[in-house]
């Protein structure tokens, strides 16, 4: 393995593991892993933080029910009406135009 292929393999896995790469890639990368023990290990520890970054961000909302999930969409509509409340208040106190 030349360093030339490990940082190739380096900007490749994270695209294989996320299944955006062609079948001549994935043919070329597996290919590459089958022979090369330091880009299996690259593989692993990083299919393992993969799963480890996923997992929670999939479920960050599942604990939200609907009658949550109206409070906050009304909270975000009641803070963009501040928002702009707040910045036409200003324009025509102070002649922003």
């Amino acid at each position: 393995m030349n360093e030339l292929e490990y940082d190739l393999m380096t900007y490749l896995l994270p695209l294989y593991l996320d299944k955006k790469t062609n079948s001549t890639t994935n043919s070329y990368i597996e290919e590459i892993l089958s022979r090369s023990p330091e880009c299996r290990e690259l593989y692993e520890a990083m299919a393992a933080d993969m799963n480890l970054v996923k997992e929670p961000l999939k479920n960050r909302t599942a604990h939200i029910g609907p009658v949550g999930k109206i409070v906050i969409a009304v909270a975000v509509y009641i803070a963009i009406v501040i928002l702009i409340v707040t910045v036409f208040t200003i324009v025509l106190t102070y002649g922003v135009f």
